[in-house]
């Protein structure tokens, strides 16, 4: 079973606090494990993000903020969108299903 703990323990240095946690998760994938470790570990809820749209509200709304996403479908957000993303947080390379936590690189996210 894949461990998420160095995810929750960057959440929690790069996020603390008790608010929900924006991760931008696609229709189609299962994401219980992400939401259950996620309240598991820190006692939050996880705000999903199901669109790219999504993910350009919640960054034009919370200057600063991060999102957590799964780096393959990083690869997949609209071009403008991931230009503008700086990964604060990235397992490539060390897990099989990387997860990584980015923030916008600061400008409106077209």
């Amino acid at each position: 079973m894949k461990s998420l703990d160095d995810l929750t323990a960057a959440i929690a240095r790069l996020a603390p606090g008790m608010a929900p946690v924006p991760a931008y998760l696609p229709p189609g994938q299962p994401n219980e494990s992400l939401f259950g470790i996620i309240g598991f570990n820190l006692n939050r809820r996880t705000q999903p993000l199901t669109t790219p749209e999504e993910v350009q509200a919640y960054f034009a709304a919370h200057p600063g903020a991060q999102i957590v996403l799964r780096m393959g479908d990083a690869k997949k957000l609209p071009a403008a969108l991931r230009e503008r993303l700086r990964f604060v947080y990235d397992e490539t390379g060390q897990k099989a299903s990387p997860f990584g936590i980015a923030e916008s690189s600061g400008g409106a996210v077209q």
